[in-house]
């Protein structure tokens, strides 16, 4: 059963990973990064580098936010205005390159200027990413946003701080262990990470993609089917 098993967990991890080699001979030296965007509720961003000659690329990373207050829901304020991680990966063989950091500082670097950040509240997060988090909380980076009140932890059943609508997050969920954060993080200065965002972006735009409508649409669906094999891979 343990041979079937880390077998399937291979064959799982095998999927949507990437076909060419993660060198200077087939790469272009630069990072690139594409932003999908919905309004300013859901921000998608894919980190790679292209591949030389052709329409296609490495994807390093993956980060998707999504905006976890509900405006005009009481039980859903979650000291606004906070987004969530909701997906976040970077490929396995090149963990361990400060590429997650990057990601998370990115993240950072997109959300509007005063907004906060947390963990995913409808899916749970993953150990190694919790102990990003737990570093975060005690990094003297960031900020425990605050309600007019003074309250900086999510209430998840509304009783804890019952005069306290603001903090309010009542989601529903029961993520037990999963949950790596209450708290809304703010990065008091992030112009690297605004910096590099700019840098990345830019060269996304400057790659010679024949088709740059098609690649995005490819950059994004790999990320995407890429994140769930490697998520499902670690959750079994």
């Amino acid at each position: 059963m343990k041979r079937i098993l880390n077998e399937w967990r291979r064959f799982i991890l095998s999927e949507n990973a990437p076909s060419i080699p993660y060198n200077d001979e087939r790469l272009e030296k630069k990072i690139s990064l594409y932003m999908y965007q919905e309004g300013d509720e859901n921000y998608g961003l894919v980190l790679y580098r292209k591949e030389k000659y052709v329409d296609s690329f490495y994807v390093i990373g993956y980060v998707s936010i999504d905006l976890l207050s509900d405006e005009g829901d009481a039980d859903f304020n979650c000291i606004p205005q906070t987004y969530q991680i909701a997906a976040i990966y970077v490929e396995p063989e090149l963990q361990g390159q400060g590429f997650g950091s990057l990601l998370y500082s990115l993240a950072f670097a997109v959300i509007p200027d005063g907004a906060g950040l947390t963990s995913d509240k409808y899916s749970g997060t993953l150990a190694g990413a919790q102990r990003t988090w737990k570093k975060l909380e005690k990094s003297s980076e960031y900020d425990k946003r605050k309600t007019p009140m003074g309250s900086d932890e999510f209430d998840d059943d509304g009783k804890k701080t019952p005069d306290d609508k603001l903090d309010d997050c009542i989601t529903g969920m029961n993520l037990g262990d999963s949950n790596a954060t209450d708290h809304s993080l703010e990065k008091k200065n992030n112009s690297l990470g605004k910096q590099l965002f700019n840098n990345y972006s830019k060269q996304h735009y400057q790659n010679d993609f024949m088709n740059l409508d098609d690649v995005e649409s490819k950059l994004l669906n790999t990320a995407v089917k890429r994140f769930s094999n490697i998520y499902t891979q670690a959750a079994i």
